[in-house]
């Protein structure tokens, strides 16, 4: 498929489904961006902030209930890793 043209290769995606089925290349192939609403913007953010507010809560119970700097550290330590590695790999 290397020495094929760009209609060719267009066909061959076309008749095999994969134009229609990833919405990321047809973006790329049509040149379009598609249009987000300010609602869903200001919803979106709405649950960052209430996640980033649950996040903050839960790690401020966890400090408040250790008896010692050093209690709080190994019990923050282990909390941060299950909440930021899940967050990093998600994409």
């Amino acid at each position: 498929m290397a020495s094929c043209s760009k209609h060719n290769k267009q066909e061959w995606l076309f008749k095999s489904g994969v134009y229609y089925s990833n919405n990321l290349f047809s973006i790329l192939v049509n040149n379009r961006v598609p249009s987000v609403s300010l609602t869903s913007i200001l919803l979106l953010l709405g649950a960052v902030v209430i996640f980033a507010v649950m996040v903050v809560a839960f790690e401020l119970a966890l400090a408040m209930k250790a008896h010692s700097v050093k209690e709080a550290g190994s019990l923050l330590g282990p909390a941060i890793l299950f909440i930021i590695f899940p967050a990093l790999f998600h994409k």
